[in-house]
């Protein structure tokens, strides 16, 4: 035991012992007329009469200057940590003490107070004995109620025990579960790998605490699995210059359409694999909320956060879609790309992300910083209505098509340093409360 723990008991024991000493005197203070031990002197009549109401006051005294001394410890630094809730523990040994002195004091209180009444009595010997009688009964009252109370205690603990065994079988069988959902996620067969999936939503919609990591494991997949797919949703190999740069139909970085080039059986079913594992996570950012704002979509998962870095993502439909973070740094988006209304609760980061077909961003809100630094859009971009509260950075970033930011709100700073408009750079109406830089690269350069 440390002596924090030490300090801890020890002011637990005082404690104790002062609510003791304030019951003892509120059952004293309760019988009337006040008990009198001995015949005393004028001048200690009234601390014989009133020493119940002194006793209380003590105690109370006691409690507050100890209860002050421990919250001094606790907040500075030292003493024994808070005890966390449900957590079971055991009985100190002040609480028997004080068990123990409570019945006594039961005892003693009604017997001193019943045997005065017996002195005045008409059968003094016969009231003493019902007297007598009577504070032993007050007192196996008093020790019935704490038994009562310590069978009450172990009922609770058996039933926190039988808890604890319930969740740790639930733990148990969750673990079992998505252990084999992961491990099919690692077939060469494309069918086991969808049940896997499949396996993994189920198991997040029926453990909400779980939710964040399983869908921790579903963007692990889409970063990490480098099978390749058909020529058609590759798109460019790698980043064009600026000033070469003509779109995503340019030959020489590799064409949708591009001829000669056929998927094979595994690259088809891979895609196939990789749109469901982006459905299922579509599916479930999308609360579909009522006219309060509350969300109405029973498959819902709330407050999730995406890391999708690096991964290659083919007509990524997130329209509507509620996240907190995303972080789609060096992401390839393949196709159309929705963010149609996507509320983005914290950081988005789009750092280096190619969108090969157009990106629709039309009415999105980022509540935090959105940060599109060195983004390459092939196609148009659609920022119209977007409301950004905090910084917007696209600096360094290349737009092939047109890009539109009508009636977008700006509330913090944006930036579009050395960003390169291929095309016609549109903000009709938009609002900039504060700063806004466009500050271009140096022709020369």
């Amino acid at each position: 035991m440390t002596k924090n723990q030490h300090l801890s008991e020890v002011d637990a024991g005082i404690l104790g012992l002062s609510a003791s000493a304030i019951v003892l005197g509120a059952l004293t203070s309760a019988f009337n007329p006040p008990l009198r031990i001995t015949s005393t002197p004028e001048p200690d009549q009234w601390l014989n009469e009133n020493w119940p109401a002194l006793l209380i006051v003590t105690g109370l005294l006691i409690i507050v200057n100890r209860g002050r001394r421990i919250r001094g410890i606790r907040q500075g630094h030292g003493g024994t940590p808070p005890v966390r809730r449900n957590q079971i523990r055991v009985i100190r040994w002040w609480i028997v003490v004080v068990a123990f002195l409570a019945a006594g004091g039961a005892t003693w209180a009604a017997a001193s107070w019943m045997l005065t009444e017996a002195n005045v009595a008409k059968d003094p010997a016969s009231a003493r004995i019902d007297a007598v009688r009577t504070s032993i009964t007050v007192g196996g009252g008093v020790g019935a109620t704490v038994a009562l109370m310590l069978a009450t205690r172990r009922q609770w603990l058996a039933e926190h025990a039988q808890n604890h065994a319930q969740d740790d079988a639930t733990e148990r069988r969750f673990t079992e579960l998505y252990t084999k959902a992961v491990e099919q996620l690692g077939s060469d067969k494309a069918s086991v790998r969808l049940g896997g999936f499949y396996a993994l939503e189920r198991l997040a919609q029926d453990n909400e605490s779980h939710q964040q990591s399983i869908v921790e494991m579903i963007c692990a997949y889409l970063r990490m699995t480098r099978v390749p797919m058909a020529s058609e949703y590759e798109g460019p190999r790698s980043t064009p210059a600026a000033e070469d740069l003509n779109g995503p139909h340019n030959a020489d970085y590799g064409s949708p359409t591009t001829e000669g080039h056929k998927a094979t059986e595994e690259q088809a079913h891979e895609l196939q694999v990789r749109l469901t594992a982006q459905r299922i996570l579509t599916a479930h950012l999308r609360p579909d909320p009522d006219w309060e704002g509350g969300p109405t979509n029973p498959k819902y998962w709330p407050s999730i956060n995406l890391d999708l870095a690096g991964a290659t993502l083919v007509n990524l439909d997130m329209d509507y879609c509620q996240v907190h973070a995303a972080i789609f740094t060096h992401a390839r988006f393949v196709g159309d790309v929705k963010f149609y209304g996507t509320f983005f609760d914290g950081q988005a980061d789009f750092t280096f992300a190619e969108f090969i077909e157009k990106a629709i961003f039309s009415q999105a809100e980022f509540r935090w910083h959105a940060n599109f630094d060195h983004a390459h859009f092939y196609s148009d971009a659609d920022f119209e209505w977007v409301d950004f509260n905090g910084r917007a950075n696209y600096c360094n970033s290349t737009f092939g098509g047109i890009a539109t930011f009508n009636r977008a709100r700006f509330s913090k700073q944006v930036k579009f340093e050395c960003a390169e408009f291929r095309e016609n750079a549109c903000f009709d109406y938009a609002i900039f409360r504060r700063s806004a830089d466009f500050d271009q690269r140096d022709s020369s350069s």
